[in-house]
């Protein structure tokens, strides 16, 4: 069975690199957000299994080369589970990966501190929208479009969403967490992840 999980959490915790006989490949180094995340479902799945579960990291840009290894190298191994996220599903539709989505069973989804908001004059219907983007809130923007452009812009293709984006989505980069909850309040910007 070809097995993803997904999902995202902000704790920290980290686990040994000891014999296992589950893996969770993480497509992240150590410490970063979705690699502390599978770190917690490791240690916690230990206790449910008579098996060990080990995090083993596959780092690289944006997250991709650990993927397309999962896919390539390690997926027809039934102790291997990926450890998927937003910027994975975020780069399955706009780049060149070669992992897909529909070729594997979700096992697992998890997903407990993204709210997504908007102010009440934001408007959905004609308005442009100010976004505080950064590291990682790819997918915040991409749910972001689905709330601004409408679940069904144009039969609701990828390149519907993609030019209502380009025309009404006004992203703003390197915006760290604090700035942006504090643009937000202060309506510098239209949305927001809390």
């Amino acid at each position: 069975m070809k097995k993803i999980l997904m999902g995202a959490v902000a704790l920290s915790l980290s686990a040994s690199a000891a014999m296992a006989d589950y893996t969770l490949v993480v497509p992240q180094e150590p410490g970063k957000g979705t690699s502390v995340w599978a770190e917690i479902i490791a240690r916690n799945l230990s206790k449910f299994t008579d098996e060990q579960v080990v995090v083993r990291h596959e780092p690289g840009a944006r997250d991709i080369p650990g993927f397309n290894k999962f896919h390539n190298e390690l997926q027809n191994d039934d102790k291997m589970i990926m450890v998927a996220h937003g910027g994975n599903g975020v780069s399955f539709l706009l780049d060149d990966v070669d992992y897909n989505y529909f070729e594997y069973d979700l096992i697992g989804s998890n997903n407990n501190d993204i709210v997504l908001g908007k102010h009440e004059g934001a408007d959905e219907k004609s308005g442009v929208w100010r976004i505080a983007g950064g590291s990682g809130f790819e997918p915040d923007g991409a749910a972001m479009a689905m709330m601004l452009c409408g679940p069904q812009a144009d039969g609701g293709s990828v390149d519907a969403y993609l030019a209502c984006w380009r025309e009404r989505a006004v992203w703003i980069s390197g915006v760290s967490g604090g700035e942006k909850r504090l643009g937000f309040m202060n309506r510098e910007f239209d949305v927001a992840r809390a």
